[in-house]
């Protein structure tokens, strides 16, 4: 809302960060057909997020570490 110009509901003092890029990886993109497992499609994402990151990116990692 605050980088649209909107005013967002804070106090006066409040402040807001921007991120400059959002990275996500959640859910499960496992392929039978690719041979892709859940951990390598979760790694695959991990990568092509640590390439493409910044200081100022937000990551978001759903299951990386889950079991069955």
């Amino acid at each position: 809302m605050a980088c649209s110009g909107l005013n967002i509901p804070a106090d006066e003092n409040s402040s807001i960060y921007v991120f400059d890029y959002i990275f996500a990886d959640i859910g499960d993109d496992q392929s039978i057909a690719d041979s892709l497992s859940t951990f390598s499609s979760h790694m695959l994402n991990i990568v092509d997020i640590v390439n493409n990151a910044t200081s100022n990116s937000l990551i978001l990692v759903d299951e990386l570490g889950s079991r069955n």
